[in-house]
């Protein structure tokens, strides 16, 4: 299984989820939130789908960070 966490530069919650993570050495991908709205490939499309359609959330009002684990 794989961990990616979606984030945006200058966000407090996001550079928390990363240092306890990184504390916890607990691995993870990181990409940028404007994937979200422009793929760049099948895992963010999934996760658009899975965390922004189907839970009827407006892609402008993400919480970020925003957690996506997948099969790898």
């Amino acid at each position: 299984m794989g961990r990616i966490i979606y984030t945006r530069d200058m966000c407090s919650a996001c550079v928390e989820l990363k240092e306890r993570y990184n504390l916890q050495n607990i691995r993870y991908e990181e990409r940028n939130a404007d994937r979200l709205e422009q793929p760049q490939d099948e895992i963010d499309i999934q996760a658009f789908i899975e965390e922004v359609v189907m839970k009827n959330i407006d892609p402008k009002n993400i919480t970020l960070p925003l957690e996506y684990n997948y099969d790898a």
